[in-house]
């Protein structure tokens, strides 16, 4: 006798496991940003370029400056821009609150703010890596001059002499220490600040895009940016300058080299 046949098992539904889900990276200011205070004034500068890592290369502005009744400050950084945002946002508030007007009570309120951040924003986030944690310089100008500041993770410090941070700040650093000299003008500070701007990008990778540079007077509160095509102007200046040296650099060395062939 013939057994009638058994009904087929339904298959066993397969189960699908998603890939979890990656975070994007958090856009940097991978950066060279630079500043120099001068005698009459001060210069603060950076680049241009931002990216995600992997992922895709901008071109945003990295200065923010905060125009007051009494004062003006203007901020750049080196880090992860949100975290940088956040801080200035953070310290202009603080600043309207307190309604800071002397030197001493803008520092205040400034290192108040960046304490907050540092200590509630920073510190519990297990994501935040060291190199992202913000770097600032800031300049502030008011009545009697022009001042210079440096921010890192709780730190803040008076400048004296020029500053660079990112990642371009070991060649920017060595440029700075060859071209810059104290008690410089502002005018000729602003071309050392290209000219760092210039070779950093062109050598460091992370940082490129345009040079933005602002000059900060002491005399009129004044704060004028220099134009990208005064920029550009400058930049290819600086490449002719560098073909045009080169072979007098090698030859003031070469001692094969005669007076009529130099």
């Amino acid at each position: 006798m013939i057994s009638p046949p058994k009904p087929h098992p339904f298959p066993r539904p397969r189960r699908f496991v998603f890939p979890k889900p990656q975070r994007l990276p958090r856009s940097k200011r991978l950066t060279i940003a630079a500043a120099f205070p001068c005698k009459d004034g001060a210069v603060i500068c950076a680049d241009t370029q931002e990216i995600i890592p992997g992922y895709v290369k901008t071109d945003t502005e990295k200065m923010t400056v905060i125009a007051g009744t009494h004062f003006n400050i203007a901020f750049t950084g080196a880090g992860d821009s949100d975290l940088i945002e956040m801080t200035v946002q953070e310290m202009d508030i603080e600043l309207t609150k307190t309604k800071a007007t002397a030197e001493w009570d803008i520092r205040k309120a400034i290192k108040s703010a960046l304490l907050d951040v540092f200590n509630n924003h920073i510190l519990p986030d297990p994501d935040i890596l060291p190199e992202d944690r913000p770097e600032l310089l800031i300049a502030l100008q008011y009545d009697a001059g022009v001042l210079l500041y440096k921010t890192r993770g709780t730190r803040f410090l008076r400048l004296h002499s020029p500053a660079c941070v990112g990642r371009g700040v070991v060649l920017a650093k060595s440029l700075s220490a060859q071209l810059f000299k104290k008690n410089m003008p502002l005018r000729l500070g602003c071309i050392v600040a290209l000219y760092v701007l210039n070779q950093t990008k062109r050598w460091v990778d992370g940082c490129g895009g345009n040079s933005d540079v602002l000059l900060l007077s002491d005399r009129d509160r004044s704060i004028v940016r220099i134009s990208t095509e005064k920029v550009q102007t400058f930049e290819k200046h600086f490449d002719e300058f560098n073909e045009y040296i080169r072979p007098l650099l090698l030859a003031t060395a070469d001692r094969e080299t005669t007076d009529a062939t130099f």
